[in-house]
């Protein structure tokens, strides 16, 4: 062991000497040699009398003239004086002075020298400045620089606004964002958040914030460059201080710009409320010390403390959402993964697992495009624009290429069905690296490509990498004689037995059905065409290519591309209800669906029912599975191994099979996979090794045992949901894939209208539809561009094997830490890889959607900001732009009639959980209303919004408070919320305002209401205020919401329905009626006289 390598107990805070750490878990956990050197025995005597307590002062002369080991040294220090290591203790100030040798006979260690840190320098690379780009590089290359060039990071960049990108990429090396905080004991209020962002939620942080509050209340505030006198903070806005600090440590941070700093205006109040004005350094006021402090005011880039001034009001209802590796669990040397296979019956389970560790976008119409590395990468949407004329939007398809609506499925040599040979052609395919029929019905081990002592074993992928240089196999050539090992891995065969693995199937002759237990709904299932547009045995296998159903049946036609297609490609598909009533669902693009077991979801067939009937018989013969072997005749046995490849196939291949010898020797690895009997096996090598066909992976579900086929994203016809799942296909809908979904934005017809989608698992949540899929969901979506040739690379530098799909979608989903929810995806037909994260449970709560919208929005920015966090996981730094769409929420709907319309105005206030409807005619607290006639969307003007803006700040200044201003993301997401409530035609206050997130006003009237007219009733409640009695009523909300003090900003929306009547939303940042004592006294003041 080397000399001064310790390990601190947990009571070890990681300040002090441990700042001299430059690594971080080097100085949480106080390990490197230099750290202790700064306290000599003898030679730091006089640093004792810099103690503040006398008691303090003696032990360190007894524990420096006694002790011999640095460590003991420490211990005794801390335990002797009560106190933990921190920098602006005097005490220790004086140890770390000494370390430098100011003083003779004193001696400081250099600092260590270590092996290169490539993430850390990746993001000096985002450094704006020069000075800090050489700083950076200098402390993360081979030799860490020196204390100085650390301290001049600190003065210099550590805390400059302007190399905000290179500090939040340093933050994602030490500290990424995860979701969920809990269990803190000091800083409560962050307790009870599963989806919102923290970078330190833990038990050190919360004991620094502690820590910080005990130097501040000394009356200084001591920064890097620059020290801040303060007034006494115990008396002077103690729990806004408490924020502050707790803000600091814990560190949240927001989904989209994973930035952790407090809002300028916060920071300046509490500075002009308690700081020490006169002692403030020259030249300086509160307004320039927040300058260098919080520059920014953005609600998406900083973060404001009257979140954290109120403990959540979420309550027990956490429990929904679960963190199992936060705080990680895990050995410091160990990476915690969430545990998504389960264990084998009557085993112990965890919900985790201890692994061992180891440019500018901009948009072309209606495609994004980004600059990477020299080219240019745009997505191949095709686009109306508003110069199109008539014929060009008559002939509008939405496909890629505008190829015409036709379901003729062709697989590509990067295992990707696609619904046409046009389609393939304008993706780049030439015609010999396509064939006629779906791939996932195709028997890649059909011929035998194996040599004789192997069998071939089918290995379906998608690959990202170019197929001519890594290829893409679809099958594996394995041993014979194969030697399983005893991991369990079930999967489940053709015959829905499970096997222990896939060795163990193939071990006893067996075909893979799907990986995965075997499911019992699964056995006997229908096929469903999954969102990758290919037609699935059973949801089962489609669950086992970790491909989501779009609808049960073959896939049949080509789903939603662009939102410009209006075509009813889907009008035959029957999509399934949402798994989930009350979200927005999305539709990934492109997902397909056909009349057709295993043929990808293409555009649907036009004609007579003959001529349909000819159309799939002719299918039917096409995608028979050729009985001969496609291995060398030395090799007995083949396997499919359908894969979906990005790489360049001409380069790497794109096999969709595997030659494998007859006698398999299988490890005990466990990674369950079932049969086609429906029968378990520990790992895919277990299956063959007993003769069996492998029906997805994944443990045998009972659910897929007798399952109808269903259709995937993908455009596939799976067997089973299972099999779906298996290759993270997510289920479109029950039954074969039958049609092209939708794809664009502009194509109008109903491509799904033949489709029985399912219905949405959720209540109130607006569902998505994923590209050219057919029914709606409750999901977070990416669509993800991503550089073929850096795949190609990366293909060719490490196992020259083609890089699939699954691959990425594998690594994504190690970065969802969230239990509840799950990864799937597709390549869609437009080349972009679709990424689904979806609610696992049959009928997931709202919590658990938005905690699945959050991880989106988490991988989202991780991927557009080049983010060290994906990109030291090969392959994903390929990926370079993406675009996030979630399912928000909608508002619950009422129980119950409204009264009939007539014209009056509804105001809706919020106060805890009061909502009060105001009318002529009265109505009953809680009561819903429901307001007839169409949604017509008229949004509000930017004339409106100042008006409303106007009248509030009028009445302000009456009251002598300050003016409002207009927040453009409070204004979006007000006008968003009030075109929610004319098309659900119920008012009731959002979630966010439920739970505090925002200030909300609303006001109904069957009439085109003003701004003025708006304002001006919610200031009428004034009469019915009692200054001498302050406090929240139910019939002052609104005007209490407009005069609040605290409040510096708002926003507002304006949505008018068919009828004529309109809805006014009005939010407020920070909220105002917060009910804690003395707080109505501070903020709503009486008008002057």
């Amino acid at each position: 062991m080397d000399q001064g390598v310790f390990k601190k107990s947990d009571g070890w805070v990681g300040l002090g000497c441990c700042e001299l750490a430059i690594a971080l878990e080097c100085r949480q956990a106080c390990k490197q040699n230099a750290l202790f050197s700064c306290i000599s025995r003898n030679e730091s005597l006089y640093c004792c009398d810099r103690a503040e307590h006398h008691a303090c002062q003696n032990a360190c002369k007894r524990i420096l003239m006694s002790k011999k080991t640095e460590m003991e040294i420490v211990d005794g220090l801390i335990e002797g004086c009560k106190t933990q290591p921190l920098p602006q203790d005097p005490l220790w100030q004086c140890f770390l002075e000494s370390s430098q040798s100011v003083h003779p006979g004193v001696t400081a260690h250099p600092p260590p020298s270590t092996g290169l840190d490539g993430a850390k320098l990746h993001c000096c690379s985002k450094a704006n400045t020069s000075t800090c780009r050489e700083l950076c590089t200098k402390l993360y290359s081979m030799s860490w620089g020196n204390t100085q060039s650390w301290q001049e990071f600190d003065r210099f960049c550590e805390y400059n606004p302007v190399e905000v990108s290179m500090l939040t990429c340093l933050a994602d090396v030490r500290e990424p964002c995860q979701l969920g905080c809990r269990n803190l004991t000091y800083c409560t209020n962050f307790n009870n958040r599963p989806t919102e962002l923290f970078r330190s939620c833990n038990a050190q942080s919360d004991q620094g914030a502690m820590n910080d509050m005990k130097l501040w209340e000394k009356g200084s505030i001591k920064m890097p460059f620059i020290n801040i006198p303060v007034l006494d903070i115990k008396k002077c806005q103690p729990e806004m201080w408490k924020a502050v600090a707790c803000s600091l440590q814990i560190k949240p941070c927001h989904s989209k710009s994973r930035g952790s700093i407090i809002c300028k205006s916060d920071c300046v109040e509490i500075l002009k409320k308690c700081g020490d004005q006169n002692k403030f350094p020259e030249d300086h006021t509160a307004e320039s010390i927040c300058e260098l402090l919080s520059p920014t005011d953005d609600l998406e880039n900083c973060i404001p403390l009257d979140t954290y001034l109120r403990p959540s009001t979420l309550g027990n209802i956490v429990e929904e959402v679960t963190h199992p590796c936060n705080p990680n669990p895990c050995p410091a040397n160990e990476l915690c993964e969430v545990n998504r296979k389960g264990c084998p019956s009557g085993d112990p389970c965890l919900p985790y697992s201890c692994v061992q560790g180891h440019g500018t976008s901009f948009n072309i119409d209606c495609n994004v495009c980004s600059c990477f590395a020299g080219n240019l990468v745009c997505s191949p949407r095709l686009c109306l624009s508003e110069h199109s004329s008539e014929d060009d939007r008559r002939t509008f398809t939405g496909l890629p290429c505008n190829c015409a609506d036709q379901f003729v499925p062709v697989c590509g040599q990067n295992g990707r069905t696609y619904p046409s040979a046009c389609i393939a052609r304008c993706v780049g395919l030439q015609d010999h690296q396509f064939e006629f029929g779906s791939c996932i019905s195709k028997d890649p081990c059909n011929p035998n490509p194996c040599q004789k002592n192997q069998r071939c074993i089918p290995r379906p992928q998608v690959c990202l990498t170019t197929f001519d240089k890594f290829g893409c196999s679809q099958y594996e050539c394995v041993p014979r004689q194969l030697a399983c090992d005893q991991a369990r891995d079930p999967v489940c065969d053709t015959d829905h037995v499970e096997h222990g693995n896939l060795c163990t199937l193939y071990q006893r002759g067996k075909s893979l059905s799907y990986k995965g237990p075997c499911q019992p709904f699964c056995r006997a299932s229908e096929p469903i065409c999954g969102h990758n547009g290919e037609t699935y045995s059973s949801v089962c296998a489609a669950y086992s290519d970790r491909v989501a159903v779009d609808y049960h049946g073959p896939c049949q036609a080509v789903g939603v591309l662009s939102e410009y297609n209006s075509a009813t490609e889907c009008a035959a598909v029957k999509c399934p209800l949402l798994s989930a009533t009350g979200c927005k669902p999305i539709i990934p693009p492109g997902s397909p669906t056909t009349p057709q077991h295993h043929i990808p979801r293409a555009s649907c067939v036009c004609g007579s029912p003959s001529a349909w009937h000819a159309l799939v018989t002719h299918r039917a013969l096409q995608v028979q599975p050729d009985t001969s072997s496609r291995c060398s005749l030395q090799t007995p046995q083949c396997i499919p191994r359908p894969q979906v490849c990005l790489t360049t196939f001409d380069k790497f291949g794109c096999s969709q099979y595997e030659c494998v010898p007859r006698q398999l020797a299988c490890d005990q690895a466990r990674d369950p996979v079932c049969d086609t009997d429906h029968v378990e096996h520990g790992n895919l090598c277990t299956l063959y090794q007993r003769g069996k066909s492998l029906s997805y992976k994944g443990p045998c579900q009972p659910f897929c045992r007798a399952s109808e086929p269903i259709c995937g994203h993908n455009g596939e016809t799976y067997s089973s949901v299972c099999a779906a799942y298996s290759d993270r296909v997510a289920v479109d809908y029950h039954g074969p894939c039958q049609a092209v979904g939708v794809l664009s934005e502009y194509n109008s017809a109903t491509e799904c209208a033949a489709v029985k989608c399912p219905l949405l698992s959720a209540t109130g949540c607006k569902p998505i539809i994923p590209p050219g899929a057919c029914c709606p969901l409750c999901a977070g979506m990416l669509r993800v561009l991503y550089d073929k040739e850096k795949l190609d690379t990366i293909a060719k530098v490490t196992n020259k094997k083609p890089i699939t799909v699954l691959d990425i979608l594998q690594k994504i989903r190690m970065h969802v830490s969230v239990p509840q929810c799950d990864v799937f995806g597709y390549l869609s037909i437009e080349s972009e890889i679709v990424i689904l994260i979806i609610p696992v449970d049959h009928h997931p709560k709202a919590l658990q959607i938005e905690a699945c919208n959050k991880e989106a929005e988490k991988i989202e920015s991780l991927i557009n900001s080049d983010s060290p966090t994906l990109a030291s996981h090969v392959p994903l730094s390929a990926l370079i732009i993406s675009q996030v769409q979630i399912s928000s929420s909608l508002p619950s709907a009422a129980i119950g009639a409204g009264p009939p319309c007539h014209s009056f105005l509804l105001l809706l206030s919020l106060g805890l959980a009061l909502h009060l409807l105001w009318t002529q005619a009265k109505l009953p607290l809680n009561s819903g209303v429901e307001v007839s006639g169409c949604f017509a969307e008229q949004p509000a003007s930017k004339e409106f919004n100042k008006e409303v803006l106007k009248a509030h700040n009028e009445y302000r200044k009456q009251h002598g408070v300050p003016p409002l201003t207009l927040c453009k993301k409070l204004n979006r997401e007000a006008q968003q919320y009030s075109e929610a409530l004319a098309s659900t035609r119920i008012l009731k206050h959002s979630p966010e305002s439920s739970r505090g997130q925002c200030g909300e006003n609303l006001a109904w009237a069957s009439y085109d209401q003003t701004g003025k007219e708006v304002a001006d009733r919610w200031y009428s409640e004034i009469k019915n205020y009692n200054f001498q009695q302050p406090g929240f009523t139910s019939g002052t909300g609104h005007f209490t919401a407009m005069v609040w003090k605290n409040t510096k900003k708002m926003g507002v929306g304006k949505a008018s329905a068919s009828d004529g009547s309109s809805f006014v939303v009005a939010r407020y940042f920070p909220a105002g009626n917060v009910v804690n004592q003395g707080f109505f006294e501070e903020n709503v003041l009486p008008p002057k006289k």
